[in-house]
This record gives C-alpha cells, structure tokens and sequence, in this order.
C-alpha cells in the first residue's frame, strides 16, 4: 500500500519538479561547434595580452609611433571582429559569455598602456582594475571551456520583462 501511495505521490509531483526544466540542446550543440575556436581565440587573446605590454613599453622608450604598434592595434581589432563572428553581439546568448569579454578586456588593457606609454605616466589603479578584470574573464573562459552546458536548464526564476507598456 505504501509504495502504491508513493508511485501515485511521485506521479502526481513528478511534473512540479521539472516545470522550470527547458531544453537547453541548441546550447549544447553551439558549446560543441565553437570549442576548437574559442580555445584558440583565448590563447591568441591572452598572448596579445601580454605583448601589449612590451609594445607600450618599447613605445615609451623610443618614443613614437612604430610599426608594431600600429600593427598590434590592428591586431586587436581583428581579435574583436574574430569575437564577433564567432558569438554575435552582446545580446546574443553564447555558452562562452566570458570567452567573448575577454577580447574587449584585452582592448582596454592595450588602449590604457598606450595612453601610458604616450603621456609617461606610471601605471595607476584603472590598468590595474583593467588587469584584474582580464584575469578573472580568463579564468571564467575556461571554466566555461571546461564545462559544456547542461541539455536542460532551470528558467523556474527566469523573468520576463514586458517592455511594450
């Protein structure tokens, strides 16, 4: 009698459990399809990084413009449009939300040296916020590397938002 009353029970709920449960499988097969590039966009963006270090410093010392940066600057415009491609605009939902700001993270990075580098100054607390942000993006980047999408997601506290009144 008791596991009569606990099939009818499990029954009866069954579909309260999984009402916020939607299929997430467009997700999964994005999260598939873009991996292999995303992986290499990151390398590439966190290599870019690091050279616009020592493109503004070499700048700095020398003290003009110089091919490198010219060619570092379009570098990184073709990192973004690279982003872009791969996973549309901001409003576009991607499994990879990080891997996509990390390219622009880096674009503020390489603008704020070169600021740096042309007025002299020392580096303040923006580059270091900048840096900081970069660093955490990166490592959110590959946990979202790492974890593919679940083929169900919970929208059970998802909102909508009526914007027609």
């Amino acid at each position: 009698m008791k596991l009569k009353l606990f099939a009818a029970t499990t029954l009866l709920i069954s579909p309260l459990l999984f009402a916020g449960q939607v299929d997430n499988s467009a997700m999964v097969k994005k999260y598939h399809a873009q991996l292999e590039d995303v992986k290499s966009l990151l390398n590439e963006t966190i290599v870019t990084t690091v050279l616009s270090v020592h493109i503004a410093d070499a700048y700095r010392q020398f003290g003009g413009v110089l091919p490198e940066v010219t060619a570092h600057s379009k570098h990184i415009q073709r990192l973004k449009e690279d982003a872009e491609h791969l996973f549309g605009n901001a409003l576009t939902e991607t499994p990879f939300p990080n891997c996509r700001e990390l390219v622009y993270d880096a674009d503020k990075i390489w603008g704020l040296r070169l600021d740096l580098a042309k007025t002299n100054k020392a580096p303040g607390k923006e580059i270091s916020s900048a840096e900081d942000k970069f660093v955490k993006a990166q490592s959110a980047c590959v946990n979202e590397i790492k974890t593919p999408p679940p083929a169900k997601k919970d929208e059970s506290k998802t909102a909508i938002i009526d914007i027609t009144s």
